[in-house]
């Protein structure tokens, strides 16, 4: 049995979108839309994951997450799947999605 991979979503628009809400760490206004890293099922050898996983870091803590790994940010913060599960409902919610 041959199993297919699905590609990974890609929407320019709800990443920008995502970019335009505060961060989920510091609720800092301006933020960068941040894909989930981590699960091998979020995005294959080398590929970014599913735009449908990012959600939205600031500057600040978007540079903590990449300099100290999502394992660490995911101890101190819990799993990254609550915020782009949370960003996604938000954005249906609102009629972006």
């Amino acid at each position: 049995m041959r199993i297919h991979k699905r590609k990974p979503v890609r929407n320019p628009d709800y990443l920008i979108w995502v970019s335009q809400q505060p961060c989920v760490v510091c609720g800092y206004e301006w933020s960068d839309a941040h894909h989930a890293k981590g699960n091998k099922k979020q995005g294959g050898m080398g590929q970014k994951a599913s735009d449908l996983t990012a959600f939205p870091l600031c500057r600040t803590c978007h540079t903590d997450f990449h300099d100290h790994g999502w394992k660490t940010w995911e101890r101190a913060h819990g799993a990254q799947s609550k915020y782009y599960l949370g960003t996604l409902a938000r954005a249906i919610d609102e009629g972006v999605l």
